[in-house]
């Protein structure tokens, strides 16, 4: 496997689900998504899947999702922005 996927390539990246949100539907059985950063991962849970698979071929990018995720579930919601760096208003 390539250096570049060895460790953290990206943390923060303008990824746009808008596209993959408006096409699935809610309660769906099953979403299968690339890691990447997580960004694009995140808000599909809105719609209330009952399974969730995610894959990279970085286990650091899929470590800083389980982060991200963990964060979304248990901090508040200025303080998970905080926490991915967005600047408070």
């Amino acid at each position: 496997m390539s250096h570049y996927f060895q460790g953290l390539n990206y943390s923060l990246a303008n990824e746009d689900t808008r596209v993959e949100y408006s096409l699935l539907p809610t309660d769906v059985a099953s979403i299968f998504s690339v890691c990447g950063s997580g960004g694009r991962v995140l808000p599909l849970l809105a719609k209330n899947p009952q399974q969730l698979h995610v894959v990279d071929l970085s286990e650091t990018q899929l470590k800083l999702f389980r982060l991200r995720y963990q964060a979304a579930l248990k901090l508040s919601r200025s303080d998970f922005l905080y926490l991915l760096g967005y600047k408070q208003l």
